[in-house]
């Protein structure tokens, strides 16, 4: 697997990306990040009112929704991420053929999206360095574009190679 990032225009030529890939992004970036790397599998890792429905070019099958909340702690109306999400998640990767990029996405791109490219990290290449693979997830995100008076996220796509 190789390191890919992308800018926020999604100006990325799939014929360069790895099918192994596995990309993070923001859930404003999922539609034209499924278009742009033509990505098989979806992961969704977002608050249970907020799930998205499955992109139509992606097989529902292979679209996994798992809600939980950005929380490291239980609290009252919110659901702390599980050990059942994480069996569920690498079972997921693990079924993952890698013909085509793997999506994974949270609401910002950063936590819950990183948390979970490492556990698929992992979970494809039981024998590498933890430690590179989490190096390899903890790039910094790109800085926001001002656009207009506003700024808005760019989206941080990554793949990790395996020691």
């Amino acid at each position: 697997m190789d390191t890919l990032t992308f800018d926020s225009d999604h100006q990325v030529e799939p014929e360069t990306m790895s099918p192994d890939t596995v990309l993070v992004c923001p859930l404003s970036h999922v539609q034209a990040t499924v278009a742009t790397a033509r990505v098989s599998h979806l992961v969704t890792l977002i608050n249970g009112e907020t799930l998205i429905d499955t992109p139509e070019t992606i097989v529902h099958e292979r679209h996994l929704r798992l809600a939980m909340n950005d929380i490291a702690e239980p609290r009252d109306g919110l659901v702390v991420p599980s050990e059942d999400h994480v069996a569920k998640l690498i079972e997921f990767a693990v079924d993952w053929d890698q013909k085509a990029p793997l999506l994974i996405h949270c609401w910002a791109g950063i936590s819950r999206s990183t948390a979970g490219a490492f556990v698929v990290l992992c979970a494809l290449n039981p024998h590498a360095d933890e430690h590179s693979l989490a190096r390899a997830c903890a790039a910094p995100p790109l800085p926001p574009i001002r656009t207009g008076g506003s700024s808005r996220s760019r989206t941080r796509s990554l793949a990790a190679a395996a020691a």
